[in-house]
């Protein structure tokens, strides 16, 4: 797909994953230009991830932005949390709760709202009810959660938002950490082996990094170097000879690979 005003003429894929707050549980690719409007990829993501995990909570951002794409959410009970722009017609049901500036982490809450939305570009209501989470930041911006979920608190539905934010972690981690933007293979096949193939090694690194207590960058390095060793280790024991008069013990947790 193309991206923008490209002047070389590279084309674009588009790669949607699914993160559970540990491991990516799903990628999904796309290259058609249609595909590039996320009010069309991440759905279909969303509602095939809604039929192999059931009571599972779908937190994405303002990029769903068709108020059809939520009626059909709540219609097949998919629970989700996601973000409204400010300033979105709504009808409004009933007022749950009246923040008064209670204070939720670093945010404000201004109002808990049951609502309908209007569907998209027209005037007529939707049947199904949501629910509308607004508050304000310390800068005084204003910030719209909207939901299918009407049986947790306020506090818990920003939570979950909140945990967006390792979904973005992760890509930073995939694009600099393990150079994660660039295909070497133009077939589909082969670029669905380097996404796997890349996956399998963030999650791998995920696990060394929560078993030592590191961050990013030390994981990859010290990860790559206990695999060396590892390697080099089979080798001289193959060859007959003894390793340990070779390396010393780091001390670090290694993955039985």
């Amino acid at each position: 797909m193309n991206v923008g005003r490209k002047k070389d003429g590279k084309k674009q894929l588009k790669f949607t994953i699914s993160f559970d707050g540990l491991f990516p549980n799903s990628v999904s690719l796309f290259s058609s230009q249609e595909e590039l409007c996320e009010d069309l990829t991440i759905p279909k993501v969303v509602f095939s991830q809604a039929k192999k995990q059931k009571h599972k909570v779908f937190v994405f951002d303002r990029g769903v932005n068709k108020r059809t794409t939520f009626a059909r959410m709540s219609e097949e009970k998919v629970e989700f949390v996601s973000r409204l722009n400010v300033g979105s017609r709504y009808h409004l049901v009933a007022l749950q709760e009246n923040g008064n500036g209670r204070r939720i982490g670093n945010l404000s809450l201004l109002k808990d709202e049951t609502i309908q939305l209007y569907k998209d570009g027209g005037k007529q209501l939707l049947p199904e009810h949501f629910r509308l989470i607004t508050a304000e930041n310390r800068k005084g911006e204003t910030i719209c959660f909207l939901t299918s979920i009407f049986d947790l608190q306020a506090e818990i539905i920003i939570l979950f938002y909140r945990k967006r934010w390792d979904i973005e972690v992760f890509f930073r981690f995939l694009k600099q950490e393990l150079n994660f933007s660039h295909f070497i293979s133009t077939s589909e096949n082969g670029i669905k082996i380097i996404v796997y193939m890349t996956l399998i090694l963030s999650m791998l690194l995920m696990i060394y990094k929560r078993l030592n207590q590191l961050g990013y960058k030390t994981a990859r390095r010290r990860f790559g170097l206990e695999l060396d060793e590892i390697i080099i280790r089979l080798i001289v024991i193959i060859c007959g000879g003894n390793p340990d008069v070779v390396f010393r013990r780091q001390g670090f947790k290694l993955l039985t690979i």
